[in-house]
């Protein structure tokens, strides 16, 4: 009798840890493939620029998130996102790293 008891809890353990990893899990992100709206004709004959050093391109430092340049920028965006037509809003569903990794495969 002592014996099923311990017996009984192991084996219903090992039948749920069995049935309960059945089904997979999703390992890849779902993405649409990206469609551009236009292929570019001359694309093959654009010049490449080489820089020598990354000192080369400037980027200036942001402005202060309570300056009133940033705030103008970011309501100007807020504007332009709210502009959007049904076809373009889908186009921003995922993060541009996404798209990126999406074409790369």
């Amino acid at each position: 009798m002592k014996k099923s008891i311990y017996l009984l809890p192991i084996i219903l353990i090992l039948a749920n840890t069995f049935w309960s990893c059945e089904k997979d899990l999703p390992t890849e992100a779902v993405i649409e493939p990206y469609t551009f709206a236009t292929l570019d004709e001359n694309g093959g004959n654009w010049d490449p620029v080489l820089l020598t050093d990354g000192a080369e391109i400037g980027i200036p430092a942001p402005s202060d998130a309570s300056s009133a340049a940033y705030l103008a920028e970011l309501e100007d965006l807020k504007n332009a996102a709210s502009g959007l037509s049904s076809s373009q809003k889908p186009q921003y569903n995922i993060g541009a790293a996404m798209r990126w990794y999406a074409g790369t495969r």
